[in-house]
This record gives C-alpha cells, sequence and structure tokens, in this order.
C-alpha cells in the first residue's frame, strides 16, 4: 500500500512539474500592430455648379488595392459614366498621382494638396490657373 501511494505522489509531482515547466515555456503571443490607415484613401468629390456645362458631378475613389473608380454624373442623365482604373505615384513629380484606365480612356492626373485635397491638373500635369484652379478642387467625402 505504501509503494501504490509513493508512485501516486511522485505521479502527482511529476505532473505538477511539466505544468509548471510547460507554462513558463509557453510565450504569450504579441498582438500584430494594425498598420495606420493611409489618409490619402478614400472618396473624392467635387461638383459643377454652372447649369451651362454638361456635368454635374465627378467624384474618384482610391482604393487600398491600387485600383480607383471614378464617376460622373452627367446632367440630364440618370445612369453615372463609371470608369475603373488603377493608380500610382509619380517617381518624377511629388505628391502627382496617375489615374491610369484601360481601352482608349485617357489617363487623369492629379495633384495631392496639403489640405487634404486634390487638383485636377491638365495633360502635362500641371494645374489650371486662374478661375479654373478653383473649379477643379476635389474634397475628401469619405
Amino acid at each position: 500500500m505504501n509503494v501504490i501511494k509513493k508512485i501516486r505522489k511522485t505521479e502527482r509531482i511529476i505532473i505538477v512539474l511539466t505544468l509548471l515547466v510547460l507554462a513558463f515555456s509557453c510565450k504569450t503571443a504579441k498582438p500584430i500592430p494594425e498598420k495606420p490607415k493611409d489618409p490619402f484613401l478614400g472618396v473624392y468629390f467635387m461638383e459643377f455648379n454652372n447649369p451651362k456645362k454638361q456635368l454635374a458631378s465627378y467624384s474618384v475613389e482610391f482604393k487600398k488595392d491600387k485600383t480607383a473608380q471614378v464617376v460622373i454624373f452627367k446632367r440630364n442623365s440618370k445612369n453615372p459614366l463609371v470608369y475603373n482604373g488603377k493608380y500610382l505615384f509619380s517617381k518624377r513629380k511629388k505628391n502627382v498621382v496617375i489615374l491610369y484606365f484601360p481601352k482608349n480612356v485617357p489617363s487623369e492626373f492629379f495633384l495631392k494638396n496639403e489640405d487634404g485635397t486634390l487638383s485636377i491638373l491638365d495633360d502635362n500635369q500641371k494645374e489650371y490657373t486662374g478661375e479654373k484652379k478653383a473649379l477643379f478642387i476635389l474634397r475628401k467625402i469619405k
């Protein structure tokens, strides 16, 4: 009987020691910090207030996967024009975003402004001047 008690006591000690070794040998997983959201990503919008112009509004959404979607509403039209493309940042010009599309849709160029807005650039990647400059500014809405 004493032999059985000694074995059980020994078994308990072994189990406790094993549990202690396992408990202290496990490393706690460190949480992976989330990448901060890129403030550039989102939807930018502008509205044309001139009723003589055919365009009513223009919006572009820049997504994390480097794709973008342009939605253009024309006056007297129920259905918008939708263009899907991809974007990249110019290596030659600071803060210039190039939006390019498949097929024969011309590329678009934007300038990232310090206040978080985007300016639409002309085909030569230059800012419009005069009254046009204020007309071609997109504000972030989402």
